[in-house]
């Protein structure tokens, strides 16, 4: 498992899938107690607590963190809270799946859209592929990374039709300029279908498994 400077998370890598394989982004995960009334989007508002009032360690200043926010979450946090956080950590906002109304989906956007606008942080939709409003998120936020939902990318795999309708979504984000992470690679084979068909980076298992020089 891999460190991270947050109490009660880890942070797993997403790397690029050119030779060399860098790491773009840490995507904190949280690996905490939760009780069984307390809901993620007060665990969200902990987190965010926790990063706007603690500066990044010396060695993460330039680490880019990927920390996921659900809808209810994005309309719970104050901008000052955002903004006191995205002077201290190098932020990536990563928009997950979940149940909100339309309304709700609409005034979530607004706000990702403004705080890159204010703060300077990258938007990044989560789950793509894995249920209704992915393609709605993306289409509000016009985000900066977008990741395919892993289920999503085996269905790819094992059929010539999903395959092109994944590639041909994959190409339309591509050219403008977002970074299209393939989620929960768990072998080689996974890794190289998901280069083939045009994603540039990529998340999963198989960075644990795998023998890279910066681990």
């Amino acid at each position: 498992m891999f460190s991270c400077p947050i109490p009660n998370y880890t942070c797993e890598p997403i790397l690029a899938v050119k030779q060399g394989r860098p790491v773009l982004f840490w995507e904190a995960l949280f690996r905490g107690q939760r009780s069984a009334d307390e809901t993620w989007a007060e665990v969200d508002r902990k987190l965010f607590e926790y990063l706007a009032n603690n500066h990044a360690p010396d060695k993460w200043k330039r680490k880019m963190i990927a920390v996921n926010l659900s809808t209810d979450s994005v309309l719970g946090i104050s901008d000052e809270v955002v903004k006191a956080t995205a002077l201290n950590w190098k932020l990536c906002l990563e928009w997950t799946e979940d149940f909100a109304s339309n309304a709700d989906l609409h005034n979530a956007a607004e706000r990702f859209i403004e705080w890159r606008k204010e703060h300077g942080v990258l938007i990044s939709v989560d789950d793509v592929g894995a249920g209704m409003d992915g393609l709605l998120r993306t289409t509000l936020t016009q985000p900066d990374v977008l990741k395919i939902d892993g289920n999503f990318l085996k269905l790819a795999m094992a059929s010539i039709e999903n395959r092109e309708i994944l590639q041909h979504m994959i190409s339309h984000f591509s050219t403008k300029k977002m970074t299209v992470v393939a989620e929960h690679i768990e072998t080689s084979r996974h890794l190289s279908f998901a280069r083939s068909i045009g994603c540039n980076a990529w998340q999963g298992f198989w960075s644990r498994e795998s023998r890279f020089g910066y681990l």
